[in-house]
C-alpha cells in the first residue's frame, strides 16, 4: 500500500482502523509504522474524525454543527447534473433522448408555415420522381 492509497482509504473508511477490513487495516498499520508521510496522513484523518465526533456530540439547537451543514449541502444538486443523471440511469431514457430531436423536427415543421422557397423544392421533387415510363408506352416491360 502506498501513501496515496492510504489517503484514499482514510477518505472512504475513516480514521478508525479497527472498522476497516482486516487485510486492508493490516497493510495500513504496516505502512504507518514505516513511513513518516503515512503517519502524517493518518494523524490528519484522526484529527478530522475527532473534530467530526466533537461536532456531532455538540448541541445542534444552539449552534449548527458540521454535520448539519454537510447534510444541507448534500441536498443541493446542480440542476444540469440532475438532468444528466436522470437521462443516464435507465435503458429507455437514452432512447427517449435519441427520439427527442426527431420529435422536435416534426413539431417545428408543423408549427412554422411554408416559405416561398418550398414551392421550388416541391416542383423539383415532382420532376425528380416523375415517371417517364408512363408517357412512353414502348418502354413498358409488360
Amino acid at each position: 500500500m502506498t501513501a496515496d492509497e492510504l489517503r484514499e482509504h482514510l477518505d472512504r473508511l475513516g480514521g478508525r482502523l479497527d472498522t476497516w477490513p482486516s487485510a486492508v487495516a493490516a497493510e495500513a498499520r504496516t505502512l504507518i509504522e514505516r513511513s513518516d508521510a503515512a503517519r502524517s496522513v493518518y494523524r490528519e484523518a484522526r484529527a478530522l474524525d475527532e473534530l467530526l465526533q466533537h461536532t456531532l456530540a455538540s448541541d445542534h439547537q444552539a449552534t449548527p454543527g458540521l454535520e448539519r451543514r454537510i447534510l444541507n449541502n448534500l441536498t443541493e444538486r446542480d440542476p444540469w447534473q440532475a438532468v444528466i443523471d436522470w437521462f443516464a440511469t435507465s435503458f429507455w431514457r437514452p432512447m427517449a433522448t435519441a427520439a427527442l430531436p426527431l420529435a422536435l423536427g416534426f413539431a417545428l415543421g408543423w408549427v412554422f408555415p411554408e416559405s416561398e422557397q418550398d414551392e421550388f423544392y416541391e416542383d423539383l421533387a415532382t420532376l425528380t420522381f416523375y415517371d417517364a415510363y408512363e408517357t412512353y408506352p414502348e418502354f413498358d416491360d409488360e
